[in-house]
Order: structure tokens, then sequence, then C-alpha cells
């Protein structure tokens, strides 16, 4: 594993650990309207899952801010005949 492939592993990791803190964080709220927060941790780990995904089925060309129905059509589905 080359320098890059560690970086983007530590990467990886590190944010999954920052939406698991935000997740808890938000449960913990007394007040105000958690579901833009709920919405934003979901989202990375949506984020997350399409990785691996593409990983083994399609392909990571993609900005982590792509519209997630494009991720799954041009960056999935081309791949799986969709």
């Amino acid at each position: 594993m080359n320098q890059e492939e560690k970086d983007a592993v530590w990467s990886e990791g590190y944010q999954a650990a920052m939406r698991s803190i935000m997740r808890d964080t938000i449960k913990n709220l007394p007040f105000g309207d958690k579901e833009a927060a709920v919405l934003v941790v979901e989202r990375g780990e949506c984020v997350a899952a399409l990785r691996k995904v593409c990983e083994l089925h399609g392909d990571n060309d993609w900005s982590p801010d792509l519209h997630l129905a494009d991720v799954i059509e041009k960056h999935l589905g081309n791949h799986l005949g969709y």
C-alpha cells in the first residue's frame, strides 16, 4: 500500500469517526431542529457506502458532493448495465 492509499484509508476512518461523534451529539441535543444535521450524517454514511460499492462494481471518479442519484447512475449503474 503506497502513501496515497494509506492517506485515503486514514481519511475515510477519520470521517467515519467524525460522523459517529456528530450522530451522538445530535442525539443528545435537547433542542432545535435535528433533521438537517441528521441528514448531513446520513449523506456522509451513504457516500462512504457508495465508495465501497463503486470500488467493487463501478468507479470512484466522482466528487463527494455529487448528487447521489448521479453517482448511482453514472458511476455505478453504467458499469452494471443499468
